[in-house]
């Protein structure tokens, strides 16, 4: 997902459309607006966002489809985990879902090669090491 501070956009501009080459060569699919998903990610995302959604603008949000051999082994790995998890906890995986800031180079990175600690961290070992997941319905607000 890709947004921008720039309330006064009218139209995404040609760069804007060169920076989803990376996202449609790695199999990401744009989510069309009035979109059930579309909408529902986009609400949740501006609810987290608390006072500062009013000033975000949304340009695009993609889905991974999983079209190549090794989404599709992915997705197929977590079905099959979340099925033992829901099995092995009484009927509740407890998935939840969750953001994950980042700029658009490493969103970029991590749709070609998943999460990996392969590069060092920008800000050193201050917030420690490896993924920093942030719980949906969290928001600037609480």
């Amino acid at each position: 997902m890709l947004l921008s501070f720039d309330s006064e956009a009218e139209s995404p501009s040609p760069a804007l459309h060169n920076s989803f080459r990376s996202f449609k060569r790695n199999g990401m699919i744009e989510l069309e607006e009035r979109n059930k998903e579309h909408d529902l990610i986009k609400a949740g995302f501006l609810s987290g966002m608390g006072h500062l959604g009013k000033e975000v603008e949304i340009v695009a949000i993609h889905k991974n489809s999983c079209s190549t051999i090794l989404g599709q082994a992915r997705l197929e790995s977590f079905r099959i985990y979340s099925e033992a998890m829901r099995k092995k906890c009484g009927g509740n995986a407890n998935i939840k879902y969750a953001w994950f800031g980042s700029s658009k180079d490493e969103i970029c990175n991590i749709i070609s090669h998943g999460f990996s600690t392969i590069t060092e961290p920008k800000s050193g070992e201050c917030f420690g090491i490896g993924v920093h997941l942030y719980p949906a319905n969290i928001h600037g607000g609480r």
